[in-house]
């Protein structure tokens, strides 16, 4: 494949990508951003021109008061610097309409140093842990607090949990007292 259609591909692929996906260079200066990133941005007042492509990503983490971005400054540099291969970060993103999270990773690459970050939207996956939970805390809280002898048996018959009403009844019934 030519070079120039080779970089026609890849810029291609870099604009179809539905996550937001920024290039630094080895300063932390935007260099690119894809337009996911762009449309994110004008969606949500982000209010710097040219999507803030030449403005440094660094600097402005460091600048924020929260330890959260600090953090994530540092997570980025690690990348960078060569410490690590890859930075991960989880963090919530709300607008006033709905409840969102994102993960950013970040990777570098070539002999500069570059990166590339990615924030990629997994509200689904969050609000399925946070549903999960729920039920969990439910299902614990019906068979710990029922009035019904309750027992979790492994395959073997193995007594692998009893709820409190089950360990009086089987005092009372003489076969020792057992804890949950």
């Amino acid at each position: 494949m030519a070079l120039s259609r080779a970089n026609t591909v890849y810029q291609e692929a870099f604009e179809a990508l539905p996550s937001t996906l920024a290039i630094l260079d080895q300063d932390g200066v935007i260099l690119d951003v894809n337009a996911a990133w762009t449309s994110f941005g004008e969606a949500n007042g982000l209010r710097m021109p040219n999507a803030a492509v030449g403005v440094n990503y660094l600097e402005i983490c460091d600048a924020s008061m929260l330890p959260e971005a600090q953090a994530v400054a540092q997570g980025i540099r690690s990348v960078m610097q060569g410490h690590r291969r890859v930075y991960t970060h989880v963090y919530p993103c709300h607008a006033p309409e709905e409840r969102r999270w994102f993960q950013m990773r970040v990777t570098a690459f070539g002999e500069e140093r570059r990166a590339v970050i990615i924030h990629e939207d997994i509200s689904n996956c969050k609000q399925a842990e946070d549903h999960l939970r729920d039920q969990v805390e439910f299902t614990q809280g019906l068979l710990t607090n029922s009035p019904d002898c309750i027992q979790v048996l492994s395959l073997d018959g193995e007594v692998l949990w009893v709820n409190d009403r089950g360990c009086q009844m089987l005092a009372a019934a003489g076969t020792g007292r057992l804890t949950p």
